[in-house]
């Protein structure tokens, strides 16, 4: 009986264990999602300041409305 005792507090702690796992796994899903989202941002304002001359352009084509257009 107190093999099967300490059998099932070890596995509650493995579970414990566990949800702290995914807990902390989540919260830095969070930051990393935050540290992205910023790093996108830069990125859009550093495009945003690209200028391709005109003469570069080699093949353009403009679409008008939606893929079901």
């Amino acid at each position: 009986m107190l093999g099967a005792a300490d059998a099932a507090e070890r596995a509650l702690e493995r579970l414990n264990r566990a949800l702290m796992d995914e807990d902390a796994t989540l919260r830095r899903a969070a930051v990393d999602a935050e540290h992205l989202q910023k790093r996108l941002r830069k990125v859009g304002r550093v495009v945003a300041k690209v200028v391709v001359p005109a003469d570069d352009v080699i093949d353009a084509e403009i679409v008008e409305g939606g893929p079901h257009s």
